[in-house]
């Protein structure tokens, strides 16, 4: 009789770790006054960022100007022509980004299309035809996004960091204490600073600014200053036991060149200032915008507006220094290293960029 053997394989269990999931994927930071871009190889499990594929010769900075569209309308709505022209900007950068190996694309979106009545609807259509989920976030949101693109830009760790990002129509101071995050904001840039001194201070209609050229004196920016710090939010607790307790350093983030932070250190010649350094480069701004000498300054017409907001938000929060962080793709490390963004994984199908029907199949041409 045959004897049958029976032979048991025992599997042996190996834990080793999977490969990572790799993907190219393209990040859209819309603010205010600029959209800024990003293309990057990324581990999509952790979110972190393995290479940056931009190509040096595209900007990663894109001037679109909402905030001053939007400032100069009597309806509270982009006008077709910045609509025309944020849209145009995005489709370039989403054809550079198909180019260079993106699969995936996404961004968010903040102040001006937060206040647009037409802003939701334009990002929408943003979404379904060209292909790009932009998220219109809450200023908290954006404030806790900052932290994020801090960490990733950075690699150091979210816990510990207060980042102070401060856009073209809004401006947010975030924390992590503990296991808590908290954000500090209020709805004021750089441009509703200036439309403030302005139209409030000097009584100049803001659509008119550029015709009259006003003399901008010292008491003109004392009663700026005094409006600023009276319309700011009052110190939360949680940021009294931050500078008490804790002592963590307040980092500003913004574009080199562009942001007030960047405008700061460049008048002060140091990566870092203190509260007097600002009330000192202010008083000089006023000097020599007096006899037109802050022409070798980018945007010399909102120097005193910049000054003037990162004063009043330091009077206010009693914050003595900060040190300046340039980011000129804007939140797109942070976009590209949040998972929530990415999910569903807007992909594109197709691109419709030879169809001779393009530009009809869009309703853009006719967007209110």
């Amino acid at each position: 009789m045959k004897k049958s053997i029976i032979c048991i394989f025992l599997g042996l269990v190996f834990t080793a770790s999977a490969p990572a999931a790799e993907l190219v994927r393209a990040a859209f930071d819309l603010g205010s006054s600029s959209t800024k871009f990003q293309i990057a190889r990324v581990d999509t499990t952790t979110g972190e960022i393995l290479e940056d594929l931009t190509p040096s010769h595209i900007d990663r900075r894109w001037d679109t100007g909402m905030n001053h569209d939007l400032a100069a309308s009597d309806n509270n709505s982009f006008s077709k022509d910045a609509i025309t022209r944020q849209w145009s900007i995005l489709r370039h950068l989403k054809e550079i980004a198909v180019v260079y190996g993106a699969e995936e694309f996404s961004g968010v979106a903040t102040a001006a299309f937060r206040s647009a009545s037409n802003g939701a609807a334009f990002l929408a259509l943003v979404t379904e035809k060209l292909g790009i989920h932009i998220h219109l976030i809450s200023q908290e949101e954006e404030g806790t996004l900052g932290m994020t693109t801090v960490a990733a830009k950075t690699q150091q760790p979210i816990e510990g960091l207060t980042v102070w990002d401060q856009g073209g129509g809004s401006f947010q101071i975030s924390t992590t204490l503990g296991t808590d995050s908290y954000v500090y904001q209020a709805p004021l840039g750089v441009h509703s600073v200036n439309k403030a001194l302005y139209t409030l201070i000097l009584g100049i209609p803001y659509e008119k600014r550029e015709d009259v050229a006003p003399s901008i004196k010292p008491k003109h920016v004392t009663l700026l200053l005094r409006h600023l710090r009276g319309a700011l939010p009052e110190k939360p607790e949680w940021m009294e036991t931050m500078q008490d307790e804790v002592e963590q350093t307040v980092i500003g983030i913004g574009a080199s060149g562009m942001s007030v932070f960047s405008l700061v250190c460049e008048l002060t010649g140091s990566d870092g200032f203190t509260r007097n350094d600002v009330a000192l480069a202010l008083t000089e701004a006023i000097q020599r915008a007096a006899t037109d000498d802050l022409q070798d300054v980018d945007e010399p017409e909102l120097v005193i507006a910049k000054l003037a907001l990162v004063l009043a938000v330091m009077d206010k929060l009693n914050i003595d220094s900060a040190v300046y962080e340039p980011v000129d793709d804007g939140a797109t490390s942070g976009i590209l290293a949040t998972q929530r963004y990415w999910t569903p994984a807007p992909k594109t199908q197709e691109l419709l960029l030879d169809r001779p029907n393009y530009r009809r199949s869009l309703s853009i041409a006719n967007f209110k």
